[in-house]
């Protein structure tokens, strides 16, 4: 018994730092590198409702900046209403340029429309004309946009311009 713990031992310390090789390679999935790699754009665009929309994937924004992809992050609204709780439009776009250099997207890659906060709706076509440009511009091979909820408006315009045809 002392034996078959003795040779455990000796196996994990002379082994365990092989099991580093054999796990997968954490990173981005094939299926949203693949466009990329295709055409050979590297170029992802997230598209958000409001500044601190991209907090739920700002891992998944600096994998890409790490893998070496052009990245950019659009606002469709300035956000923030001005009252107590959820700060004024200056505080949160602070705020939001402060996370967004932790993911480390460019300061030149981040696209603010400044649409007032809840006012998605009534300047859907405003929106879709502006990602739309932006798209055209930079041709991204990926867009990423805020998941549809229906029923939060200004999440929701994030995804109308996408799926516009």
């Amino acid at each position: 018994m002392r034996k078959a713990f003795i040779v455990a031992v000796l196996g994990t310390i002379l082994f365990a730092p092989l099991s580093v090789y054999c796990r997968p390679k954490a990173g981005l999935p094939e299926f949203l590198t693949a466009p990329g790699e295709r055409t050979g754009r590297k170029c992802v665009m997230f598209i958000f409702g409001h500044y601190d929309d991209d907090s739920a994937i700002s891992g998944t924004i600096n994998m890409f900046v790490r893998a070496g992809w052009e990245v950019h992050s659009v606002y469709n609204t300035s956000a923030g209403t001005g009252g107590v709780l959820w700060g004024t439009t200056t505080a949160r776009k602070a705020e939001m340029q402060k996370s967004v250099d932790f993911e480390g997207v460019p300061r030149a890659n981040r696209h603010i429309l400044d649409v007032p906060d809840r006012e998605a709706v009534k300047n859907m076509p405003k929106i879709v004309d502006w990602v739309t440009g932006l798209v055209a511009q930079y041709k991204p091979s990926l867009i990423i946009p805020c998941a549809y909820e229906g029923g939060h408006w200004d999440h929701d315009s994030s995804c109308v311009p996408v799926t516009w045809r």
